[in-house]
């Protein structure tokens, strides 16, 4: 994605995320015109089991990846006795293994009972083509969406940052062109002078050829590195 081989864009997606959770969130127990300010046992537990769960990580790079894809996913790793196609139950949080952030891109579809998601079909790997680095085709597992927490608008699926990205592929092509001029400018500024005691015989002998085909090969050479320049 431009995310990842665009500088510019990592810079703006990174910054952005970094910006949004340079804080730890804090959960209130209440309704938001509470005003509550000091926390309770209940938000104290789940504060605590987040940090050892890890779970403000993960969603900080689900968030991270939202902006760049439009969405992501948290799997909710858990230790119980069902496959992980089937509905997840009320659980204890010692059942938590972890958290996993799923990519939009390797989600490969979703099926969707009463317009909410039920099953996502996410890849095994996480490359986002269709062969992975060992030259086989993508292998895919079913996960339910009980499991899964949505980062996102799955529905819209477009990032706000899609419009800018847009306008990345011209700066990128401008970048490039300007590199390749300045190179091709910069190799055609070659200049070979010869001094009084340049010995022209063994210059022939590297060559293998007469001292009036010396200049001939240089020209030669030369004419091969700005080819290779091109």
């Amino acid at each position: 994605s431009m995310y990842t081989r665009n500088s510019i864009a990592a810079a703006c997606v990174d910054r952005y995320a970094s910006k949004t959770w340079q804080q730890t969130p804090k959960i209130i127990d209440g309704i938001p015109d509470d005003d509550a300010e000091d926390e309770t046992a209940w938000g104290q537990q789940i504060r605590t089991m987040f940090r050892r769960k890890k779970f403000w990580k993960a969603f900080k790079k689900a968030d991270t990846w939202r902006l760049a894809q439009g969405w992501s996913l948290i799997l909710v790793k858990v230790r119980d006795s069902k496959k992980l196609s089937e509905p997840l139950d009320a659980i204890k949080e010692s059942a938590i293994v972890g958290m996993k952030v799923i990519l939009r891109s390797a989600v490969n579809s979703i099926t969707w009972k009463e317009d909410e998601p039920e099953i996502f079909q996410v890849a095994t790997e996480p490359q986002s083509n269709d062969i992975n680095t060992a030259g086989k085709e993508r292998q895919f597992k079913d996960i339910h969406a009980s499991r899964i927490i949505i980062v996102g608008d799955i529905s819209d699926g477009h990032s706000l940052l899609e419009a800018g990205y847009n306008d990345l592929l011209a700066i990128e092509k401008v970048v490039q062109s300007h590199a390749e001029g300045y190179v091709k400018n910069v190799s055609r500024q070659l200049h070979l002078g010869f001094d009084k005691e340049t010995k022209i015989r063994e210059l022939a002998d590297v060559f293998g050829v007469d001292e009036s085909e010396v200049a001939a090969e240089f020209q030669t050479m030369f004419k091969r590195l700005n080819q290779s320049v091109d």
